[in-house]
């Protein structure tokens, strides 16, 4: 398949050594292929370039139609670039899971259990749910996202296990729920 490569036209697109890579034609100033991400010479004397997933995606999404132009320069988003709305995301998911683990260690260290935390611990669990699904349907590049909604799963599957643990304990020993357990 015969590609145009930003400034470089006339590349060709192959596997080798099992990476997929596109090889520069001849006759194209080194200087420009450099600038492009050209940096292996093959023993033929060509100029290598290996592609990214992204690049890979866009020549397996738009590949059959003819010559494909590759110019990414808008769609790629650099790894130095933070995105701020992202990021403003991932500290509101952050201080909803911190707000839970203060409100569960406050319940575990006193034995207390105050008048309506278990809903204001739903509430949090919730939003901060919704707030990092969000944060990963949108910016599906933001790693802190994605560890914090890691670690909202586990949150979820720790109460969902001490809960069921509470509920099977309580039937086979009768016990009742008193908003005082002393543990």
């Amino acid at each position: 398949m015969i590609i145009d490569y930003y400034s470089v036209k006339g590349c060709t697109y192959e596997v080798y050594n099992g990476s997929p890579v596109l090889l520069a034609p001849d006759g194209v100033k080194e200087e420009t292929l450099k600038q492009c991400g050209f940096e292996r010479r093959l023993s033929d004397g060509r100029m290598i370039h290996y592609l990214n997933q992204d690049e890979l995606w866009h020549i397996q999404y738009y590949g059959g139609q003819g010559q494909e132009v590759i110019d990414m320069t808008n769609f790629i988003q650099t790894k130095s670039q933070p995105s701020g709305d992202g990021m403003v995301l991932a500290y509101i998911g952050l201080g909803l899971i911190a707000a839970q683990v203060v409100i569960v260690l406050y319940m575990f260290f006193t034995g207390d259990v105050p008048s309506g935390v278990l809903g204001v611990l739903s509430f949090f669990g919730i939003a901060s749910g919704v707030v990092l699904g969000v944060l990963c349907a949108k910016y599906p590049r933001n790693k802190l996202g994605k560890i914090l909604l890691i670690l909202q799963i586990v949150l979820y599957v720790m109460y969902g296990v001490v809960m069921m643990s509470y509920l099977a304990c309580s039937a086979c020993f009768n016990w009742t729920f008193s908003p005082h357990c002393y543990f």
